[in-house]
């Protein structure tokens, strides 16, 4: 649960200093910018940890790349043009889709909870798409 609200609070800082930075910086050299710095985190990572290497999963984690940087592209393309309380909320609703599909495709357990989390938030799509 730590590492879940450490990502919230980073990404909810990423979120909101990029509309920030949007201001000042076409949405491509921001989002280059920005993903040059976390291609430089990771690549740290890698060197400090070579280990457990299996390059026959990196053709598919190339593909997780791409479409991960289509959203990316979208993402920083429209930061631009919403207000940040909309945009990142509205965005941040990407959870539904895995979800689902570790409901369906992975045979996860579907509860009492979850069966809320998602009625949830296809209210609070409804409810930001409104303003």
């Amino acid at each position: 649960m730590k590492y879940a609200l450490l990502i919230i609070f980073f990404w909810g800082l990423w979120g909101f200093f990029t509309k920030i930075l949007s201001r000042y910086m076409s949405w491509q050299w921001l989002g280059f910018i920005s993903y040059l710095g976390t291609t430089l985190l990771l690549l740290f990572f890698v060197i400090k940890n070579p280990s457990n290497v299996k390059l026959s999963y990196g053709f598919y984690a190339f593909i997780l790349g791409v479409i991960s940087g289509i959203g990316t592209v979208l993402f920083y393309y429209a930061i631009k043009r919403y207000e940040v309380s909309f945009l990142v909320p509205l965005t941040g609703l990407y959870i539904l889709l895995p979800a689902i599909l570790g409901i369906l495709v992975l045979k996860e357990e579907l509860n009492f909870y979850k069966i809320f989390g998602i009625i949830f938030a296809v209210l609070a799509i409804y409810f930001l798409s409104k303003t």
